[in-house]
């Protein structure tokens, strides 16, 4: 229950992200999902990599909902990361005026 929640908030920041910024919401909400369990499978893969590298049993006796917490955080770090990326990117408008276009002037002068 409490991870239906934890996914509800993701996709409510990301959509209001691409609300604000006239993208469509549904799809940044799914990317957002997205995102949280690709970094939870990512921290799942680097805790099993560790193990083997080690040498030790800790994957296979660790209970599966503690290897769960420890993977989100690489997942909530993923969310966040990509959430400044796309607010960076968002802000980051190029706005260009008739000047700056190479062929403004000589369209001008033909006209």
């Amino acid at each position: 229950m409490l991870g239906i929640i934890f996914l509800y908030y993701i996709w409510k920041y990301y959509s209001e992200l691409a609300f604000d910024n006239g993208k469509n919401k549904w799809v940044f909400g799914l990317l957002g999902i997205a995102a949280y369990y690709g970094g939870t499978f990512l921290g799942g893969v680097i805790i099993g990599i560790v193990a083997l590298v080690l040498k030790s049993d800790f994957a296979e006796t660790t209970p599966d909902i503690l290897l769960g917490l420890m993977a989100m955080p690489l997942g909530i770090l993923t969310v966040l990361g990509l959430y400044k990326y796309l607010k960076y990117y968002f802000s980051k408008k190029t706005n260009l005026n008739d000047n700056d276009i190479l062929d403004a002037g000589s369209i001008n002068e033909i006209i």
